[in-house]
């Protein structure tokens, strides 16, 4: 009965010149049955094109919502490079780590390097970043007694810490800090990281008499020159690279207690702290060598995914997407690293795997499209 009803309905509300036509066959008819089509009932294809663009708009606002920080959803972290180069890319990469960063006491680092940089065959060690060996966890180092402390892989006298008060983001953030052997901390000090040994583990030219390794607690593939010049192992040279990209794209100098933080090929050999404004650390020659001969590993990206989620909740976009680095080193003028290519449009990155526009930005630009056509065929 509730059928039969609804068909009267349907029948008395729509138009009795249309109950009982006959189909038409031509182009010419069917055009003149569509303007006999009432204008509320042509309008209706609009009214639901758009609405499916306002839902796919909402849905942009609402994405990812199991997500807390934005840097757990990369895509969109990384949405707002597209289209930029050289220093406009760099500007946007500062913007992006900047939003929501939080910045941690130093005192909390010792539990955070407890976690991020722990062994994952044994949860009671870390790992230490230049002996490629490991260490029972610590919370604390009394009266200087410790198996290992935290290392500012971008020392604090050439700029993490540039008015020497021990605070300031730079000088706590987890991307630039690592477990050391305490000794091997202190052989190391700030010296500038270069290339000193071939393949083979022989002095270059550059470095003769150097020290290899560099400590004897070190990695064998490790090496000190002049107490100036530092080579890390070789596994970790990448990770050490990406590092520094990032911190040079991190700090402009426009946050307490912070500097500056540039690259270049050969920084003074003697840093001062009586000028914080901006601060140079090198070499780029080896960093970028390295960066291409040690690819991103998946503990490098785990480390980068914990300390979005966990900590100070931003990321290191050289680790997201490599390519980056060519990027914004694009006016380079040294020797070509081996990884580098010309020309490429600028995209994010996850694991390799392009990230694009999100998908409902791209839904919501069609289904706009859409209502465009349908409305010019309703007026």
């Amino acid at each position: 009965e509730e059928d039969n009803e609804e068909d009267c309905d349907r029948n008395d509300f729509w138009p009795h010149w249309q109950q009982d036509r006959v189909p038409l066959e031509s182009k010419e008819e069917r055009s003149a049955s569509m303007l006999m089509v009432p204008k509320t009932m042509r309008i209706a294809p609009v009214l639901a094109v758009l609405l499916l663009a306002l839902l796919a708009l909402t849905e942009a606002q609402t994405v990812d919502r199991d997500s807390v920080w934005k840097c757990e959803d990369k895509p969109t972290y990384y949405s707002t490079l597209t289209g930029k180069e050289g220093d406009e890319l760099e500007m946007e990469l500062t913007s992006i780590v900047k939003q929501e960063y939080t910045s941690l006491s130093y005192q909390s680092a010792w539990e955070s390097l407890n976690d991020l940089d722990g062994n994952g065959g044994n949860l009671d060690e870390v790992h230490l970043i230049y002996s490629d060996d490991f260490a029972p966890k610590q919370t604390g180092c009394l009266s200087g007694q410790c198996v290992w402390t935290r290392e500012h892989v971008w020392p604090q006298s050439y700029g993490v810490d540039p008015e020497d008060r021990n605070t300031g983001a730079s000088y706590t953030d987890l991307h630039n800090l690592f477990p050391v052997r305490a000794a091997v901390n202190t052989d190391r000090s700030n010296d500038i990281f270069a290339q000193i040994t071939t393949s083979a583990g022989e002095c270059l030219s550059d470095y003769p008499d150097c020290e290899v390794p560099a400590h004897p607690t070190t990695s064998i593939t490790t090496a000190e020159w002049d107490e100036r010049y530092w080579q890390p192992p070789l596994g970790k040279r990448g990770d050490i690279a990406r590092v520094l990209f990032y911190m040079q794209v991190r700090y402009d100098g426009f946050e307490p207690n912070t500097a500056n933080l540039q690259l270049v090929e050969d920084p003074p050999r003697t840093p001062s702290n009586e000028e914080p404004s901006t601060r140079v650390f090198g070499k780029l020659s080896a960093l970028l060598l390295w960066h291409c001969e040690d690819p991103v590993d998946d503990a490098e990206r785990a480390r980068n995914d914990k300390i979005c989620e966990s900590y100070q909740h931003n990321r290191n976009p050289f680790v997201d997407d490599p390519s980056l680095v060519e990027k914004v080193f694009r006016e380079y003028e040294g020797p070509r690293p081996p990884c580098f290519t010309t020309g490429g449009n600028i995209t994010a990155t996850s694991q390799g795997a392009a990230v694009g526009v999100p998908w409902f930005t791209s839904l919501a630009l069609v289904a706009l499209s859409l209502a465009a056509d349908a409305a010019r065929w309703a007026l």
